[in-house]
């Protein structure tokens, strides 16, 4: 009997819930046993990266899809045929945005990864609250100048907390979540080759301002509880009427207060949304290639995706299992889905995971410097930081 080994990310309890009987699935009509190796979000990128350098990598792996070309570019994972594509795929079968991490900007002829789930981040907003300030959920959102508007609306009537922006244990979602903002203003992150960083654009560094702006709508009090409970707490609890994240920041806990969890509704983020999720890889150490191409054909079948998927909180990222009734009738999953339509992936080009990683860093200091000084000129310090993170990121790029 064979065997393989795989690596998935830890979503909590329900991860090896909603996989096992997956694996007990595959088991049964393969014949082949998978052994699984959690791995925590938090040191992802880290974890693969070491199976990469030291040649101890599993057989399939679940990869962020931002991660994914620094992987390439390290050598360390086994290209797809055009046989076996075409044997799991077809032509427009998955979401744009989420093919294009599969392969390297510009390179479209060597695939390297399958896409598997979906997602993209969102505003949770309370009706409650918009209503009381006389908006109107179906504009509120409609562009980032109305979201600055919507923002000041609700800060008018007291709101502590108007909006709230991810920061603590959330720098991944703010860089997420900030992207809409350099995209629409005509900014970016790199250059088409991968070489130079674009963030010092007077047209990036508007949209970074008008993200952070959001911000100074929140009262004193209001950004103490947001440094101390972050988006997820400050919204479940009742300090917040937006939060800014992707399905997750609707899921209940005991720390939820199920009046205010009533009144929670979704809608797309304005302007351009980042599109991200996950793929799965063949690791170019694996012995077990054919076992290992039959688990990935399994996993990203259209079922295997549906149903993982809603235990890992995620969409499918095959288009046609989009159109389920499930989906259809669910008007959060409704807001995913036109987001992820209308998204873009950040750029796949060689040591982007160096760059994720910096701007996160950087960005995290942007919002703890706001947080203790709310008086600070903005603009000076997203020049000071991001200028200076962009300086050492573009040397490190022009050598690699």
């Amino acid at each position: 009997m064979a065997e393989l080994n795989l690596s998935i990310m830890d979503r909590g309890p329900d991860t090896m819930t909603y996989l096992k009987p997956l694996l007990d699935q595959f088991y049964h009509q393969q014949n082949i046993r998978v052994n699984v190796n959690l791995i925590g979000w938090q040191n992802g990128r880290s974890e693969l990266v070491r199976y990469a350098i030291y040649h101890n990598s599993p057989d399939v792996s679940e990869v962020g899809t931002t991660w994914t070309s620094d992987l390439i570019a390290m050598n360390a994972l086994r290209p797809f045929s055009p046989n076996e594509i075409e044997s799991m795929t077809q032509v427009g079968d998955f979401l744009p945005a989420a093919w294009e991490s599969t392969h390297l900007a510009g390179k479209t002829d060597t695939v390297w990864s399958i896409p598997w789930l979906a997602e993209s981040i969102l505003v949770h907003y309370r009706k409650d609250l918009l209503a009381k300030a006389g908006l109107d959920p179906s504009t509120a959102f409609s562009t980032l100048s109305q979201f600055q508007k919507t923002a000041e609306a609700l800060q008018a009537i007291g709101i502590p907390i108007p909006v709230a922006l991810p920061g603590k244990n959330s720098n991944t979602v703010l860089l997420q979540a900030l992207a809409s903002w350099i995209w629409r203003f005509g900014g970016d992150f790199v250059s088409t080759d991968g070489k130079k960083i674009l963030l010092t654009s007077p047209e990036a560094y508007n949209g970074m301002e008008a993200f952070f702006n959001l911000l100074k709508t929140a009262t004193v009090e209001g950004l103490q509880l947001l440094d101390s409970l972050d988006v997820y707490g400050a919204l479940h609890q009742g300090y917040a009427a937006i939060g800014l994240g992707a399905l997750w920041l609707r899921n209940r806990t005991e720390a939820t207060r199920p009046e205010i969890y009533e009144q929670l509704a979704t809608a797309r983020i304005p302007g351009i949304p980042f599109v991200g999720g996950s793929n799965l890889v063949i690791w170019r150490e694996s012995r077990r290639e054919q076992a290992a191409l039959e688990l990935v054909r399994f996993l990203t079948s259209p079922a295997s995706q549906i149903y993982y998927g809603r235990g890992a909180g995620m969409l499918p990222t095959r288009i046609k299992t989009l159109n389920l009734e499930d989906y259809q009738s669910d008007p959060a999953a409704q807001a995913m889905i036109e987001s992820l339509k209308a998204g873009r992936p950040f750029p796949s080009v060689p040591l982007w995971g160096i760059v994720e990683d910096r701007l996160k860093m950087a960005l995290y200091q942007v919002w703890m410097s706001f947080m203790r000084n709310p008086n600070l000129n903005l603009r000076e310090t997203l020049e000071q930081i991001i200028g200076q993170t962009a300086k050492q990121l573009s040397l490190t790029l022009s050598q690699g």
